[in-house]
């Protein structure tokens, strides 16, 4: 008798068809903008900061909220963490377009574009990798 059959093997919390943990992620990473925002409006107000700061520190936060986000969905789906990564970059990435359009803010050139999504992508993949192994 073939004992491959008999030995029974770990499945994973989460299917790889199941978007639960990208949107629990996806809380977790707007959680950590609007803190992010919260810290902000303070700093600015007792001058911590200058207001031409503002833009890049929002944007590494977004940067950071991507790689954490992206590294809780691949550790809640137990695997393929460089394809979660890179799904969620994308959802977030998405919804972050959705937003700006909704708030009127204006284009980016399609170089910033492209650079800011090749970062988000990569950000995503790369805590999606760690993520699955955690």
């Amino acid at each position: 008798m073939n004992r491959q059959f008999l030995v029974a093997k770990a499945k994973p919390e989460h299917g790889v068809n199941d978007f639960r943990p990208i949107l629990r992620a996806l809380l977790y990473a707007g959680a950590l903008v609007a803190i992010i925002t919260v810290l902000l409006v303070p700093a600015l107000a007792l001058e911590w900061i200058k207001p031409d700061m503002l833009s890049p520190v929002f944007l590494y936060g977004n940067y950071a909220a991507i790689f954490l986000g992206a590294l809780i969905a691949a550790y809640l789906m137990k695997g393929k963490g460089w394809l979660t990564g890179l799904i969620f970059a994308a959802v977030y990435m998405l919804v972050a377009a959705v937003l700006a359009t909704i708030w009127r803010n204006p284009g980016l050139s399609a170089n910033i574009l492209f650079v800011r999504l090749l970062i988000a992508f990569c950000l995503g993949s790369l805590g999606g990798m760690i993520g699955v192994n955690l």
